[in-house]
């Protein structure tokens, strides 16, 4: 229950309260304490509701900083060709590359691992936790073997 419960828990509790309060002796005991009992589970609803009122409110703020900080971090990655850069104070890439797609869909942020060209493969980063795989060079190509005919002597 929250706190606009409780609220409207404890107007209905007063608005009961004041019709006991007009009611004349013809009323029958059992629906006196019938309203008796109404009135003591609505104050304990409202007792309740303001109990869990500051739980609930410290949550809030907890998620509203946590999603501000979300932002600011947000605002210091840049995408570009599917690779996630943090930009640093000077404008510029800082360090190596995050999985974008671990940061969209886990929202963590894994720095990928840069594999240098070797012969018949390309350049690429590689993310170690989803195998991401984002080639940036192109393929180098294979050396040649040169055969010489043998000479007998």
């Amino acid at each position: 229950m929250d706190l606009m419960m409780g609220l409207s828990a404890i107007k209905q509790t007063l608005d009961i309260t004041k019709e006991l309060r007009s009611i004349d002796d013809k009323i029958v005991v059992a629906e006196f304490k019938l309203r008796i009992s109404d009135i003591v589970d609505r104050l304990l609803d409202a007792k309740q509701a303001l109990i869990e009122a500051p739980e609930r409110e410290l949550e809030l703020r907890n998620e509203v900083s946590e999603l501000r900080s979300a932002q600011v971090l947000r605002a210091k990655l840049q995408d570009e060709n599917g690779l996630l850069y943090e930009i640093g104070a000077d404008g510029e890439h800082a360090g190596e590359p995050y999985c974008n797609l671990c940061f969209v869909t886990q929202n963590s942020l894994i720095r990928l691992r840069h594999h240098a060209a070797k012969a018949g493969g390309d350049a690429h980063y590689q993310c170690d936790n989803c195998k991401t795989r984002i080639t940036t060079g192109p393929a180098l190509p294979f050396p040649t073997i040169s055969r010489r005919a043998k000479q007998w002597p």
